[in-house]
């Protein structure tokens, strides 16, 4: 009860009247989104963070524990119950008298309130400086506020009708109120500053950090591929480089022309070659002759391919 009061701004009232209906999980923040006054003219939703989110998951297992038969219509908080009866009473939705004695003797025991013992004579004092379950209320207001949210969305998470014609145009989405816009802050930015026990809050860090590292590991697993396909990359431009350099420094070695002709010639599949020919009048031609063939048919008829330089043919 309290923790909802104090992360979800929850007013006394509202609590006997929630069921497990009104209650949607927000798997990525860990958190419930609570649907408040279902049904009426003041319905409206708000959230607990994940330190309630987690009170209220042991909460309702403690209750299966103990065989009650939970559905979406049971009471989100129950009546008291005898937990040594071999049978389980039906559930009922407490009552806002009996949770606002809970909550007032809470606040003795923990010596937070005095009990005061009036004199004779002496009328009890009705009003305190700070209202019992009023109080939790305020310390979300206060510390939602102190956390940047925006105060329109702290008013709408507290099921406040905003004043003025900002009433019926101001109308932010739900991914507003709980995560926030580049103008304004929403709910999550505050759940650190709602959360009551240290060790929900250090919990959550250490889930955040543990998401960053992953998240750090994939990219680094990820430039370390990127560097060995590089590598890979540089080796084979390194090999052709160096294949060209060889070819080059042949090129002022006749055998070598030779050979790099016929290289070209079995890559490109046609043949170029230089050849004499003889006219009537006996005087000597040469001639560039092409000849369109592949590898297989140049392997068989090497001797019809003469080795003659294709530069030296005019």
């Amino acid at each position: 009860m309290i923790l909802l009061q104090s992360s979800a701004g929850l007013r006394i009232g509202a609590l006997p009247e929630l069921r497990i209906r009104s209650l949607t999980k927000i798997e990525k923040y860990g958190i419930y989104k609570i649907l408040v006054y279902e049904g009426t003219s003041d319905e409206y939703y708000c959230f607990c963070s994940s330190e309630r989110a987690h009170a209220i998951d042991n909460y309702l297992q403690y209750r299966r524990l103990y065989r009650e038969q939970i559905t979406p219509q049971s009471p989100l908080i129950r009546e008291q119950f005898d937990k040594t009866s071999p049978f389980m009473p039906k559930a009922c939705h407490i009552k806002r008298e009996t949770m606002a004695n809970t909550i007032n003797q809470v606040l003795q025991d923990a010596g937070v309130r005095d009990k005061r013992i009036l004199k004779e004579g002496e009328r009890r004092q009705k009003r305190r400086d700070i209202m019992n379950d009023h109080g939790f209320r305020k310390f979300y207001v206060t510390t939602m506020t102190n956390a940047g949210v925006s105060p329109l969305y702290i008013e709408l998470l507290l099921g406040h009708r905003i004043k003025g014609v900002k009433d019926s145009y101001f109308k932010p989405t739900e991914g507003d109120l709980l995560e926030g816009n580049d103008k304004m802050l929403g709910y999550v930015s505050a759940v650190d500053d709602v959360t009551i026990d240290d060790s929900h809050r250090l919990q959550r860090k250490v889930s955040e950090l543990k998401k960053e590292g992953d998240q750090i590991l994939r990219l680094k697993q990820e430039k370390d591929s990127e560097m060995q396909t590089m590598k890979q990359k540089y080796e084979g431009m390194s090999s052709t480089l160096q294949n060209i350099l060889t070819v080059i420094s042949n090129l002022e070695q006749p055998v070598g022309k030779n050979k790099i002709a016929q290289e070209l010639i079995l890559q490109r599949g046609k043949i170029s070659y230089c050849c004499n020919y003889h006219s009537a009048i006996g005087v000597t031609r040469r001639w560039r002759l092409e000849y369109t063939t592949t590898p297989e048919f140049l392997s068989g008829h090497a001797e019809r391919f003469p080795s003659t330089p294709i530069s030296k043919c005019p």
